[in-house]
């Protein structure tokens, strides 16, 4: 069955209805990568390194949190620092980890190994308990910080400071074989365009269809 078919009217309404559809709602949607570059190389790989270890950053409505994550291998985050100030409260911290990970506020180093070369001053930092090999964040295994937002700061705010370097993440990662490395935050961002029809796009395409079924009726009678 074709429009040419169809009476004049029920034509104009069909493609009305089709063109509505057509032009539904366009949603920019950004996905955000965090990742990690090093800034040592005691290994002489550590840049192999960097794809094992993740963060990811959760709105919680007036608060963020940071997850991190390891897939390193032999390697366990043992230090996590925070260089940046203005966006998050540090006093509010609060720390959780999966099982096997235990870490407390503070600790040493007191500045990620080797910040200074990339003029990284540590303004808050969170340590693994000892024995930090096996306390740290290993394969498999997460430690999520949060934070609540200073006065007047949105989460666009947070992940807007990571992309202009006015917040970074350090962390000393050890146990690589007989090394330590140090590596920084870096952000990625991939911006795709995805259709995303609103409820009234689904109501009219329904309607649309069953249009067609009710014609389609009349005319096989």
């Amino acid at each position: 069955m074709t429009l040419a078919i169809l009476p004049k009217r029920l034509s104009a309404a069909l493609l009305l209805s089709l063109s509505t559809i057509a032009s539904a709602s366009v949603v920019e949607a950004s996905s955000t990568d965090i990742g990690f570059l090093s800034i040592t190389n005691n290994s002489g790989i550590s840049s192999s390194f960097e794809s094992g270890l993740s963060l990811s950053l959760s709105d919680l409505g007036g608060a963020v949190s940071f997850v991190f994550g390891n897939t390193v291998g032999d390697g366990s985050i043992a230090n996590v620092y925070f260089d940046g100030l203005g966006l998050l409260n540090f006093s509010s911290a609060t720390v959780l980890s999966s099982s096997g990970v235990s870490f407390s506020l503070g600790g040493s180093p007191s500045n990620v190994p080797s910040g200074n070369t990339v003029s990284f001053s540590s303004d808050f930092s969170v340590s693994a308990a000892n024995p930090k090999p096996s306390n740290g964040v290993n394969t498999g295994e997460t430690l999520t910080v949060s934070f609540d937002l200073t006065s007047g700061t949105s989460f666009s705010d947070v992940v807007s400071g990571i992309s202009s370097g006015d917040l970074r993440v350090g962390l000393h990662v050890i146990s690589l074989g007989s090394n330590s490395e140090s590596f920084v935050s870096t952000l990625r961002t991939d911006t795709s365009v995805t259709a995303v029809p609103e409820p009234e796009t689904y109501a009219m395409m329904l309607a649309g269809l069953g249009l067609l079924g009710t014609i389609a009726r009349r005319r096989n009678r």
